[in-house]
């Protein structure tokens, strides 16, 4: 076979050259167009992700700067002790399906307003009740002294047939939001039996019949103070509560137990108070919480800066116990 010369040899290689170019032009064809098809669906992928991220709760990203705006989420406060599914008036533990701990913060998120709804509190009244329980009669008196300098102190003693009955205590801070408890005892023969500290500067709540602590619910009230709360809500804006409409507000017993009082307005009624013509008054139903927390019927004055001229506490037993309006003013 004769040998080639030199220009054909090179003449061969540059044609050998151009076809595997050529081959690999067409091998790379197939594969360049779908990663275009690729590309081209990438955005639809993205949107479709975008749009259930929004039916989500977006996590922080990494290296994410926090808007000034945005609220703070703040650990809940080491060694806090959970609200004692106890109550006050429960003579035994009722069944923990009434005793969500969410129960309060749920209901107390759906029934709040984006502003503080206004309060307007009651000057100095000091005033003498009816008390009725079990058939036996006695007699209550209710002291409220507010201070100048926004301090005020509320005092409820009774008695039953000659005898005493644990008085109940109030002090605390009067505010945009009405009253601020910062103390409330049950007292026995003048002294303090037991005591629930409203701790604000700690934001914490602490009892001395135990030694847990617990957080400070926001707008808490105790156990006689609400019913100056009450008061002070309707004087400022009646027209806020029509009838058939509904309170809220949350109220803490001595053991702990915060929990949600929901009102019930039941509208304008004509009561008839000892010795005195029919009076007009606002009433307000608090249904059974549970078991045993029984039932609260309050009728307030509109013309005594709605405060309570008769409450009806009814409990399961012989504890039930009414509060009926005798006079302005306690005796000299």
């Amino acid at each position: 076979m004769p040998r080639r010369s030199a220009p054909a040899q090179r003449q061969a290689a540059v044609v050998a050259l151009l076809l595997s170019i050529a081959a690999h032009l067409l091998l790379l064809t197939p594969g360049h167009e779908k990663s275009a098809t690729q590309g081209q669906a990438a955005p639809s992928l993205r949107q479709g992700l975008q749009t259930r991220t929004l039916h989500s709760t977006p996590g922080p990203q990494a290296g994410a700067q926090p808007s000034p705006d945005a609220p703070v989420s703040r650990p809940s406060k080491p060694g806090l002790a959970k609200a004692k599914p106890v109550d006050q008036e429960t003579p035994s533990e009722p069944s923990p399906s009434s005793l969500e701990p969410t129960r309060i913060a749920q209901t107390s998120a759906t029934s709040s307003q984006l502003t503080p709804p206004p309060t307007q509190v009651a000057t100095a009244v000091e005033w003498r009740f009816l008390l009725l329980q079990d058939g036996r009669q006695g007699l209550a008196r209710l002291s409220w002294l507010p201070q100048r300098d926004t301090s005020y102190q509320l005092r409820l003693d009774r008695q039953l047939d000659g005898r005493p009955l644990p008085g109940w205590r109030s002090e605390g801070k009067v505010g945009p939001q009405g009253l601020l408890p910062e103390r409330f005892a049950q007292q026995r023969r003048g002294r303090d039996a037991q005591a629930t500290n409203f701790r604000r500067p700690e934001g914490l709540i602490s009892f001395s019949s135990n030694a847990d602590v617990f957080e400070l619910p926001e707008g808490v009230q105790d156990r006689l103070s609400w019913w100056f709360q009450l008061a002070a809500l309707l004087d400022a804006a009646p027209e806020r509560y029509p009838a058939g409409g509904t309170l809220h507000m949350t109220v803490i017993g001595l053991r702990g137990e915060a929990r949600d009082w929901a009102f019930e307005v039941i509208g304008p009624e004509l009561l008839d108070l000892p010795d005195r013509a029919a009076l007009p008054t606002l009433h307000l139903h608090r249904p059974q919480i549970f078991t045993y927390s029984g039932e609260i019927d309050v009728w307030l004055d509109p013309s005594r800066r709605h405060l309570p001229v008769r409450l009806i506490y009814r409990l399961p037993d012989e504890r039930s116990w009414e509060l009926l309006l005798l006079d302005d003013g306690l005796p000299p």
